[in-house]
């Protein structure tokens, strides 16, 4: 379910980022029209600005030649000269504006014509006056100016930079028309992409909160499914607990009276099953123990003890428990112990027993020639605190390296076609010491190789015990 509604997810905020892409991609090309809009716009302010500009100079020119005309002074031929000059620069960068229109650009000639024309005439008429400058009667320049050639010229040229203008306002007036299209068009295709946007995001929502929903109900399910399984656990557990401690009470009996029958002046044989029957009890009493270990250590019910003790006596205890089984397999048993570890010290010496013989048992059963070495030493001190390292190495038949990574599963064993069959066991002793260990605060693990024997080691921190001297000081 999850992965189809992600699936689902994905190909929206896909569709949804093409969305929004569409959008900046709509904003971003209305936004450099308008751009151009602006430009074209700005393009037909130079284009009249420079035609009036090339009007009024001619006109200046019209102003100063008649001011000299006149008065027959030299300072209005100043200006002229001015004028005269800058008519035709204004002239040409209207061709350089207006290149890409063919009606603008079959006028600039036509324009230049003119200017020069009526530069010529003024030009004339000066010559005329300068030449009876000194005359009130100048009949040359007079008639020139009675011929009216310089209106007709100037009106030909103010007619034809009205069209030059003329053109450049329909130009704008068609683009203002394409602005306002595309404009609209823009607006109304943004509208649709925000509407194909807000549904997407509604449907997000939606597809959010039914998925919500349907995953809620599925969570209600599991942990009910789950509570329930821990309260089957919790029940399997106690049981186990109980009809280990209600088989307990009678085997402790029946190892009892074996006990005693062995004492007794009995005949061999009798004695010899009796000592079957009390080894036998010792097994099944060993195996409901590591039952009802293992349900306290599931069930969290499991606490430890703080005592006093001797690591060198609890490593003599447990070689001398298992001796008999060692010998009786012609292994030698032997203990190595740090000189560190005299004295003292806090812990729950009955559960690190526990775990040595379960240690111990497994390789002197798993062993058929050699020895077994049991061994301690400090690790780590830190303050008053050892790191302790309890090591049982022995020269077995090993275990490989794929079997370690299972080996403190609990019922699993290292070959259960091998060990099952000619060992025996649950499969749950390892398992057991591992969370002995992991609940003094400490660890366990295996180092093996088929075929040449293993070294099981548990780290325990504990705690050395100061012994305090009192001594009399005589004054």
């Amino acid at each position: 379910m999850q992965a189809a509604f992600r699936r689902k997810q994905r190909s929206l905020i896909g569709l949804l980022a093409l969305l929004c892409g569409a959008l900046v991609c709509v904003a971003l090309y209305l936004n450099a029209q308008l751009h151009l809009a602006n430009g074209l716009v700005s393009h037909t302010l130079v284009v009249m600005r420079e035609s009036d500009d090339a009007l009024l100079c001619l006109m200046d020119c019209e102003t100063a030649y008649r001011g000299y005309l006149i008065t027959a002074k030299d300072e209005y031929l100043a200006p002229y000269d001015k004028c005269f000059k800058e008519v035709d620069g204004h002239i040409q960068k209207l061709a350089q504006l207006t290149r890409d229109n063919p009606k603008q650009q079959a006028i600039i000639p036509q324009l230049l014509a003119l200017s020069s024309e009526k530069i010529k005439f003024s030009q004339k008429v000066i010559a005329a006056r300068r030449a009876n400058k000194d005359s009130a009667n100048w009949k040359s320049g007079q008639a020139l100016i009675n011929i009216d050639t310089g209106k007709v010229l100037m009106d030909k040229f103010r007619s034809l930079s009205g069209q030059v203008q003329d053109e450049e306002k329909r130009l704008l007036l068609e683009r203002e028309q394409q602005a306002g299209l595309l404009a609209q068009t823009s607006f109304f295709s943004i509208l649709l992409l925000c509407g194909a946007m807000l549904a997407a995001i509604g449907w997000i929502i939606t597809s959010v909160e039914k998925f919500a929903k349907t995953e809620a109900a599925a969570i209600e399910t599991v942990t009910k499914a789950r509570d329930e399984a821990i309260r089957s656990n919790l029940l399997k557990s106690q049981f186990v607990a109980n009809v280990s401690h209600e088989i307990r009470t009678p085997l402790s009996g029946m190892l009892g009276i074996c006990e005693l029958l062995s004492a007794s002046n009995t005949i061999g044989d009798t004695k010899e099953l009796s000592a079957l029957i009390s080894e036998a009890g010792r097994n099944l009493m060993t195996l409901i123990n590591d039952l009802l270990d293992f349900s306290k250590l599931e069930s969290g019910k499991f606490t430890l003890l703080e005592e006093d003790f001797s690591v060198e006596l609890l490593l003599h205890d447990v070689t001398a428990v298992m001796r008999s089984l060692a010998e009786k397999r012609d292994l030698k048993l032997s203990v190595e112990l740090d000189s560190s570890l005299e004295g003292s010290f806090v812990g729950d010496s009955y559960r690190i027993r526990q775990v040595l013989l379960n240690l111990v048992n497994n390789a002197v059963k798993f062993t058929k020639t050699g020895e077994v070495i049991v061994s301690a030493k400090v690790v780590k001190n830190t303050g008053n605190v050892s790191d302790v390292r309890f090591e049982v190495r022995d020269t077995g038949i090993g275990i490989s390296s794929e079997q370690l990574s299972q080996l403190f599963q609990p019922y699993i064993q290292a070959d259960g076609s091998l060990t099952t069959k000619d060992y025996g066991g649950t499969g749950l002793g390892l398992s057991i010491s591992k969370k002995l260990a992991e609940l003094m605060n400490g660890s366990m693990g295996c180092e093996s190789e088929k075929g040449k024997g293993s070294v099981f080691w548990f780290n325990v921190p504990l705690k050395r015990v100061e012994i305090m001297e009192s001594v009399d000081q005589v004054v």
